[in-house]
């Protein structure tokens, strides 16, 4: 974190201020989509399906990731500054890379070697259950606090609720592979509230994060990505702070939390 200065203090102070007054007018109404959750274990690896309907009537579809899945999370997320330029470091991958942290993400299903089963530590593709349509990925990790999970989503723009007027322009993918027929403004407040009921079934089978029974599922957003950190406050996160992350950039970032009980 950088010093705190008076303009430093009052960014902070008034970003605090945004996310509570939001999240208790958007939570007035929010009723969250329920999650079916399927762990099946095969011979050397666990499957996990998760289907999910929205509220007008969208289903999705959470598929735990293969190695296979790497193509495509290149091909419609990683390759694209659009997507990565609020994410992270705000780096865009190269394929290799992409690759790597796909099958990192993909072994952790695996059934066999002494970190396995490690479902918490999970990742999975999203796709709209009746189109076929990639959507995105989302995944669970370990935090940075004793018993904190920490959940992370990619989405591609199309399926943004806030969007640039350039944004799709800027996302350059054939035509023939762009998303027209529907809108998916609530993705990123499904995915949030998915992953939390899929963390609070991995708590109730026994799971752990580190080493730790887990209380809390937390996520940082930049607060410049309205999308992502507004979708977090509708599925009910409570904010924990706003600080920096130095070895990121000097952009504010929204620290928050939901418990698991």
């Amino acid at each position: 974190m950088a010093e705190i200065t008076e303009e430093l203090a009052q960014r902070i102070a008034e970003a605090k201020k945004r996310y509570v007054e939001y999240a208790a007018e958007a939570q007035k109404s929010f009723v969250a989509p329920v999650a079916h959750i399927s762990i099946e274990p095969q011979e050397s690896v666990t499957e996990v399906h998760i289907d999910v309907t929205s509220q007008d009537g969208t289903n999705f579809h959470f598929q735990s990731m293969q190695e296979q899945d790497a193509e495509t999370v290149y091909e419609f997320l990683n390759k694209h500054p659009i997507v990565r330029e609020r994410y992270a470091d705000g780096t865009t991958p190269t394929a290799e890379a992409t690759a790597k942290r796909i099958k990192q993400l993909a072994d952790r299903y695996k059934t066999e070697g002494e970190r396995s089963p490690l479902h918490l530590y999970s990742g999975f593709t999203v796709t709209d259950a009746d189109t076929g349509a990639f959507l995105g990925m989302c995944n669970i990790g370990g935090g940075t606090k004793p018993g904190y999970a920490e959940m992370a989503r990619l989405n591609r723009p199309e399926a943004w609720s806030h969007s640039p007027a350039d944004v799709v322009e800027r996302y350059v993918i054939p035509t023939e592979k762009r998303i027209t027929e529907k809108h998916y403004a609530d993705l990123g407040t499904i995915e949030s509230s998915t992953l939390f009921q899929y963390t609070t079934r991995l708590k109730a089978d026994g799971y752990k994060v580190n080493g730790e029974v887990v209380t809390n599922l937390a996520a940082t957003n930049r607060i410049d990505n309205p999308g992502a950190w507004q979708s977090n406050a509708r599925a009910g996160f409570e904010l924990d702070d706003v600080d920096q992350r130095l070895e990121y950039g000097t952009a504010l970032r929204y620290q928050v939390r939901k418990p698991v009980f």
